[in-house]
């Protein structure tokens, strides 16, 4: 009839009014469960999927927690459903992220352990990364065929940390020298009563007083050596002798005096047995004579 009320018969607890329904809508009495009256006699229209409306359920009819897990699909749960910060680090299996869920450039320093300042990474026992100390004072790096060490730079040169390389004296010897390379004389100097300095080839030009001066000459250090010797400037009746370790000609002269501007001479380092000695190259003005 227009405008009836269907009764979930199945709802009624009460005997007395089950009883009177039965006797007063015993046609309209439906059970949900069935899709039929209650007794089965009458099968009206209404059916189960017709008493919930498609999306009439609402968040608010849902009991809390009464969505288990069995009742979602595999793949119900999506990025877009997670709010952010949703899922935290205890929630994540052990190993789970790898390297192909690391987007490229996304570790930056501060993801990684500290090291100790000075230090860096390199490869070690294994090819696992290891922390070398890199930081001693004026040592460098560098390969030894298996491992990168830091070592102390030894031999013929000296490192500052500043990078600055120096030569130390007298490491560079004729060997050195390519064959056309001709090496050039510097000037050297040599006051009164020093040593006249035989490290290299070179030019003294001698500042002469007004009396008499003396200077000493090593042999030289290797064949082919030359230093020449002049008077620059004389005051007075100044001089200055020098005294060789060896002579310097084969008539056995061992001394050279220089007392005139001008005079001057050249010597040139030959090899003689053992060792090496001194020969006059060139003489103008200065005197040769033995000493015993």
């Amino acid at each position: 009839m227009a405008g009836a009320i269907t009764i979930n018969y199945n709802k009624v607890r009460n005997p007395q009014l089950r009883e009177w329904l039965e006797e007063n809508f015993h046609d309209e009495l439906f059970d949900v469960t069935t899709g039929h009256d209650h007794d089965g006699v009458n099968s009206p229209t209404l059916s189960p999927s017709a008493v919930i409306a498609n999306d009439s359920i609402t968040t608010a009819k849902i009991l809390n927690l009464a969505v288990t897990t069995g009742k979602l699909a595999a793949n119900a749960v999506t990025g877009a459903k997670l709010a952010d910060g949703a899922v935290d680090s205890e929630h994540i299996v052990a190993g789970a992220i790898d390297t192909a869920h690391i987007a490229n450039d996304q570790v930056t320093n501060d993801k990684l352990a500290n090291i100790t300042r000075g230090s860096i990474k390199v490869g070690g026992t294994d090819n696992a990364p290891t922390d070398l100390v890199a930081k001693t004072n004026k040592q460098i790096l560098i390969g030894d065929g298996t491992d990168v060490k830091s070592v102390e730079v030894t031999g013929d040169i000296t490192i500052a940390n500043t990078g600055e390389v120096t030569i130390g004296a007298a490491k560079i010897t004729t060997a050195m020298l390519g064959l056309t390379t001709t090496p050039f004389a510097k000037a050297i100097v040599a006051a009164h009563e020093a040593e006249i300095p035989v490290t290299g080839n070179g030019d003294l030009a001698l500042t002469i007083g007004g009396v008499a001066e003396t200077n000493t000459l090593a042999v030289p250090t290797f064949a082919g050596q030359v230093i020449t010797i002049s008077a620059d400037t004389v005051a007075g009746a100044g001089s200055r002798t020098i005294t060789v370790a060896s002579p310097v000609n084969a008539a056995g002269n061992n001394t050279i005096l220089l007392d005139a501007a001008g005079e001057f001479i050249s010597l040139y380092g030959i090899k003689l047995g053992a060792t090496f000695a001194w020969r006059v190259l060139a003489i103008d003005g200065a005197t040769l004579s033995t000493v015993a």
